[in-house]
Formats: structure tokens, C-alpha cells, sequence
């Protein structure tokens, strides 16, 4: 079922975009600076203007609810939040050791030139804490769809 980790992953999205403003306003008195940035996949040079920040967001959507999926995936079924709250955050590290040595030089040389370090580790622990997610929404589709398969299996018999 790809909806809990798809959903999951856009709420974390989210929540990085929540966190990166800030701290785009803080450190570049830019609220969508981190935004920018991301949109330095598609605009190599300085990327500025609306087309970047749009990009930029969908860009960071669409990646959000693939890693979400993936990790719903891989999840076991039946486990529990605390479990994967745990994991998600050592997916973030994962993601955290990999993205800004390995990834962003090759797709972002705007966001390899400002090397946000500090921010992007909150932000990616920010985002696998919400990968947590992805165990109550399994929960709560079960239990929707629960009186749907016994109306279905009785109408078989």
C-alpha cells in the first residue's frame, strides 16, 4: 500500500519546507532561500525568481513521497510507531550522509556552493521523524477498510 508512506513523505516535505524558511529568513533574510536552492537542479547558475522556488518545492515533493513509499515498503507491517520513528530517523542519517556528498554537488552546484550543512540535518531529521506517520495511517486505512471486506467476503458466500 503506497497511500501511508506516500502521505507520510509529503508531510515531511512539508515540515522541511516549515523549518527552512526560518532559516532561510535568519541566515539570508530570504524566506524561500533553501527553496531556491533546490530549484539549482533545473537553474544551474544563481537561481532566482518564482520558477526556481516552484521547481524547487515540486522537486522536493515528488522526492519526499518516493523516499516515503520506499520507506513504507520497507517497513514491517505490524510494527509500531516508536519503531518507526526510529527508523525514520536513521533513514534521515542515511540520507543525511549521503545527499550532500554524493547528490547535491552532481544535481544542485547552487546548494553544493552554499553547503547548508547544520540545516540540512535538521531538516532531514525532521523529515524521517515524520516517517513515523506511516504506522497510525496504516492503522487508520485497516480500520476504514475493514467493515468494506467483510460486506464484500458475505456477498462471495
Amino acid at each position: 500500500m503506497f497511500l501511508p508512506g506516500a502521505f507520510a513523505g509529503l508531510i515531511g516535505a512539508v515540515l522541511m519546507v516549515a523549518l527552512s524558511m526560518p532559516l532561510g529568513a535568519l541566515s539570508h533574510g530570504d524566506v524561500w532561500y533553501g527553496a531556491r536552492l533546490a530549484g539549482g537542479l533545473f537553474f544551474r547558475a544563481a537561481p532566482g525568481g518564482a520558477w526556481a522556488v516552484v521547481l524547487g518545492l515540486l522537486l522536493h515533493f515528488a522526492l519526499a513521497g518516493g523516499l516515503g513509499t520506499a520507506f513504507a515498503l520497507l517497513l514491517p507491517r505490524g510494527g509500531t510507531a516508536v519503531t518507526a520513528l526510529f527508523l525514520g530517523l536513521l533513514m534521515a542519517l542515511g540520507l543525511q550522509a549521503l545527499m550532500p556528498s554524493l547528490v547535491v554537488p552532481f544535481a544542485s552546484p547552487p546548494l553544493a556552493r552554499a553547503s547548508p550543512n547544520g540545516a540540512f540535518l535538521l531538516l532531514h531529521l525532521a523529515f524521517g521523524a515524520s516517517l513515523a506517520l506511516v504506522v497510525p495511517v496504516r492503522r487508520m486505512l485497516t480500520l476504514v477498510a475493514g467493515p468494506r471486506r467483510h460486506v464484500s467476503e458475505g456477498a462471495r458466500s
